[in-house]
């Protein structure tokens, strides 16, 4: 095993450790440190405990874990100063927690979450035995599945005055059970509560009354099909005061919620966070909330989705309050966000006639000058910024771009790629983003990014702890317009479906990109850019067709593919092809090799014919059509009306066409093709 670069970790240690720090970059934290310990235990305990000790502080309390017991406990001995949630997968068995249950645990695990929905009230009664459990501060549980007979013994396994904080989330909390469940001991005791039932609004008033004898600092009623009617009632109690979190989001909230709050001044006295995300403000809520006296002026206020355009951004960037008010996942506040930080809209003044932004853009020789290296780095960047960034065409002055430590994603990515606008770009820098081996794909081999020459992108290598060359290499190579790439996905061949990248008929066994690509799920192709260049898309296996007509529904047509090759399936008919190219999909060759055309499946649409010629000669992509093999089929059937249609114009490119040898075609045909069309060569295999 290669050795550990501690002198580079400790950059990347310091990096994460920053200023900016935020809590989705600790899961990069943990194996960081799993990777420095395993590699010298002694020089980290000597370099790095000490220095992880000095930002105890910085970190969240407890640390966020995911995966097993085990992991808790290995990250426990790199951390010892650190309490621990653990958040097992959402794969866990009851099986699963029978086993736990019999194990020890580190002492350090003061949080559990259980969000898996193949765990019954049978798994909770197993926990519920374990000798560790009662250690527990804060729970959460997640799953439809919980009845309420595992609640009250899963609960009452802990002393009364454990348990700190409780998150419930299940279809199952309704009024009838409420009573049930209040009555557990630790409920008496909790000061952080959150839950989350579509049929909680029919019993809040029920809910509220159970409520109000707590005493609750924080209180979350996600999902719970709330209106203004139930918030009414909750500013009516003597809970409101007392709150120092509310979360509110995800319910039915609009303008008449914001309106109550103009009349209520000091109800929320001790809020510090409000989050009504994802529900109906709009632009007058958002103005009626930057006055309301209800919430202290610097309570964070969390409006994210709530259909907030221009005419509310031009409220709020002059407001005092605008410091304490998120609306950052909303596309309009994303391009002021982005404005602002170029220098085109003074952050201080209000902002004039907001409905044309365009206006603001500087001119084009002075964008030249200042837009030549365009540093994006820690910028709170998330994929709604790229796709203001994609459409802006003052990015075709760019050469280097530098977007790394952002919280940019694959689907990010992919927008960038289809951008018209940045094929200047030479240089980009994505590091520090949670992307993975397709958004490096999407980029390197855009059709838009032709002057792309370096990608900074240095994987982690969770196996052997180093930033992995061969890594790199493999970029470089997909930037080479040179270079022959297959992207293949095979489940005939193999035990278990995979995505394979093949650059120049070699298969890339690349470090943590390739177990990424890997790994991925069948539905990957649904993400795909427009500007994705492949020399072969390849689905091998009868789960093809599935990814084929997953690729169908690709929110942008992909033109850039030259072959497209289904082998070993069950299609039953090119239906599938008719309707990629009727939606703007283009190939240059069609590999349909034992794919089941003129089997009996789905053969509801297009005549009943499976192959349509002429229906096909009816769209602009079957002009570009070089070759077509249909061999193997051996049910197909070709007659004179398929002949006659391949001498039509938009088949005038087609230099090949493989039939199967044995199928129901006769002479004639071939004959007739032979003579009208001389250029076809016409193959039985």
């Amino acid at each position: 095993m290669d050795a550990f670069d501690f002198n580079r970790g400790m950059g990347q240690l310091r990096s994460l450790l920053g200023e900016r720090f935020p809590k989705r970059r600790i899961e990069e934290l943990l194996s960081l440190i799993e990777h420095a310990r395993a590699g010298d235990s002694m020089r980290y305990d000597d370099q790095w405990l000490p220095y992880l000790q000095s930002f105890a502080t910085k970190l969240p309390r407890p640390l966020q874990v995911k995966g097993t017991p085990e992991r808790c406990m290995a990250i426990a001995e790199c951390l010892p100063f650190a309490s621990l949630h653990l958040v097992l997968p959402e794969s866990l068995v009851d099986d699963d927690l029978a086993r736990m249950s019999q194990e020890p645990v580190s002492r350090a695990i003061t949080a559990l979450t259980i969000e898996s929905d193949l765990v019954s009230s049978q798994g909770l009664l197993y926990l519920a035995d374990a000798d560790w459990y009662p250690q527990l501060q804060f729970l959460r549980l997640a799953s439809d599945r919980f009845g309420m007979a595992g609640y009250e013994a899963f609960l009452s396994q802990i002393p009364a005055d454990a348990l700190d904080g409780l998150e419930l989330a299940t279809r199952h909390l309704k009024g009838s059970i409420l009573e049930r469940l209040f009555a557990c001991p630790p409920l008496g005791h909790v000061k952080h509560l959150s839950l989350s039932g579509s049929a909680l609004g029919e019993s809040f008033e029920k809910l509220l009354e159970l409520l109000e004898p707590l005493s609750l600092r924080s209180l979350g009623l996600p999902r719970c099909n709330l209106d203004e009617v139930n918030f009414s009632a909750l500013l009516a109690t003597s809970l409101a005061p007392r709150l120092e979190r509310l979360n509110l989001s995800c319910n039915s909230f609009d303008l008449r919620t914001a309106r109550q709050l103009q009349h209520e001044d000091g109800v929320f006295a001790n809020l510090q966070s409000l989050d009504l995300s994802h529900n109906k403000l709009g632009d007058e809520g958002l103005k009626l909330l930057l006055d309301t006296e209800a919430i202290s002026s610097t309570c964070e206020l969390d409006l994210c989705f709530n259909g907030i355009t221009f005419a509310g951004l031009d409220a709020l960037a002059a407001h005092p309050r605008r410091e304490h008010i998120d609306v950052q996942e909303d596309s309009q506040a994303a391009m002021v966000y982005l404005f602002t930080r170029f220098g085109w809209i003074d952050p201080k003044q209000p902002l004039v006639q907001l409905g044309d932004l365009g206006a603001l853009v500087p001119e084009k020789a002075t964008l030249a000058d200042t837009f030549d290296c365009l540093d994006l780095r820690s910028a709170r960047l998330t994929d709604l910024e790229c796709a203001v960034l994609a459409d802006l065409p003052a990015l075709e002055h760019v050469r280097y771009l530098d977007l790394s430590y952002n919280d940019i994603s694959d689907a990010g990515l992919a927008i960038l790629a289809d951008s018209p606008y940045l094929s200047n770009v030479q240089q980009v820098d994505v590091r520090e983003n949670p992307i993975t081996a397709w958004g490096i794909l999407y980029l390197t081999r855009s059709v838009n990014w032709s002057s792309l020459q370096e990608i900074e992108y240095i994987p982690f290598d969770r196996e052997h702890g180093f930033f992995s060359n061969e890594s790199i290499a493999v970029c470089r190579r997909l930037l080479d317009p040179a270079s022959v790439v297959v992207l293949s996905f095979d489940i005939y061949n193999r035990e278990e479906p995979i995505w394979e990248l093949l650059i120049d008929g070699v298969v890339q066994e690349f470090g943590v990109l390739f177990d990424e690509l890997a790994d991925s799920p069948l539905e990957q192709p649904s993400r795909f850019p427009a500007s994705l260049a492949l020399d072969e898309f390849s689905l091998v296996g009868y789960d093809g067709e599935q990814c084929l007509y997953s690729l169908a529904r690709a929110p942008k047509p992909l033109t850039h593919i030259r072959t497209l090759r289904v082998n070993n399936c069950e299609l039953g008919t090119l239906n599938a092809i008719h309707h990629m190219f009727r939606d703007g999909f283009a190939f240059e060759r069609l590999d349909f090799w034992r794919a089941g055309i003129g089997d009996y499946h789905w053969y509801n649409e297009l005549d009943e014919r499976p192959l349509n010629f002429a229906h096909l000669a009816t769209l602009e992509p079957t002009s570009r059509l070089t070759s077509i093999n249909l061999a193997g089929n051996y049910r197909l059937q070709f007659d004179y009306n398929e002949a006659a249609a391949l001498m039509l114009p938009a088949f005038d490119n087609l230099r090949e066409l493989v039939l199967p040898d044995g199928a129901i075609i006769m002479n004639s045909v071939l004959q007739a093709l032979e003579h009208n069309r001389p250029e076809l060569n016409v193959i039985k295999r």
